[in-house]
C-alpha cells in the first residue's frame, strides 16, 4: 500500500466507531453554527435533531474528544477542524474570521457550511504568506501559485486520541515542493500532494462522512 492509499484509508474509516445518520445531521448543523460565530450547547443540538439532550450528548460521545473544543460553559465552540479559537489558520468567509486546526479542514469545509471562504496561512519552512479561496466546488485562487500540501502517515487509534497531534498539526502548505522537501529532511512519516489532488481528497472525506444525509 502505497503512503496515500495508506493515509486515504485512514480518512475513509474516520475517527468515530459509528456515524449514524443523526450524528451526520449534528456534525452539520454544529458546522454551520460555528459558521455563523455561534458557540453550540448540547440542548440547541438536541432541539434542531428533536431529541432529549441526554441522547443528543450520547451521540457526541461517538466523536473522540480531542476533536471537540469546549468553552467554560461547555458549549462547543471547535468541532473537527473548524473553531472560534484562533490557530494558524484563518478561514475568512464574507462575513466573519473563523479558524481551522488544518489547511485540509478548508479544503473541506465550504461544501458543507455552504460557503465559500478564504484561508491565510504561512508556510512553516519558507515562512511565506499564502492564500487559498475555496468554493464548495473548486479552489478559486491560489497565492503564490504553486503550493503543495504536507499529509501525515498515522492510524485511526491515533487520530481519536489526539486528533490534532497525530494528524492536523503536520498539515501544512508550502509554498512550493521545494520548501516541503527541505521541511522534510526529519520527518519521514510526511508526504506531499498537489492543491489540486488535496481538494478531490477532502471531497471524497465529505462523501465518506456524510454519506446518508444531504449536504
Amino acid at each position: 500500500m502505497t503512503d496515500l492509499a495508506q493515509i486515504t484509508a485512514v480518512l475513509e474509516v474516520g475517527y468515530t466507531g459509528e456515524n449514524p445518520k443523526d450524528l451526520q445531521k449534528a456534525s452539520l448543523y454544529i458546522y454551520r453554527a460555528l459558521a455563523n460565530g455561534k458557540s453550540i450547547s448540547f440542548a440547541s443540538i438536541a432541539e434542531h435533531l428533536g431529541t432529549p439532550v441526554e441522547k443528543a450528548s450520547r451521540l457526541l460521545n461517538l466523536v473522540p474528544q480531542s476533536a471537540i473544543e469546549l468553552d467554560d460553559d461547555g458549549h462547543i465552540i471547535g468541532f473537527v477542524g473548524l473553531s472560534l479559537a484562533p490557530t494558524a489558520h484563518r478561514f475568512e468567509t464574507t462575513e466573519r474570521s473563523l479558524y481551522t486546526w488544518c489547511v485540509f479542514d478548508a479544503l473541506f469545509l465550504p461544501s458543507l457550511i455552504g460557503q465559500a471562504a478564504t484561508l491565510h496561512t504561512t508556510c512553516p519552512n519558507s515562512h511565506t504568506d499564502i492564500e487559498i479561496k475555496v468554493t464548495s466546488s473548486t479552489v478559486a485562487a491560489i497565492a503564490p501559485d504553486s503550493p503543495v500540501m504536507s499529509l501525515t502517515k498515522t492510524d485511526t487509534k491515533s487520530c481519536c486520541k489526539d486528533l490534532r497531534g497525530a494528524f492536523c498539526d503536520q498539515v501544512n502548505i508550502f509554498a512550493d515542493q521545494a520548501a516541503f522537501d527541505e521541511w522534510r529532511l526529519d520527518r519521514s512519516d510526511a508526504i506531499s500532494v498537489s492543491l489540486s489532488q488535496a481538494f478531490s481528497l477532502a471531497q471524497q472525506r465529505n462523501a465518506w462522512r456524510y454519506s446518508d444525509v444531504d449536504y
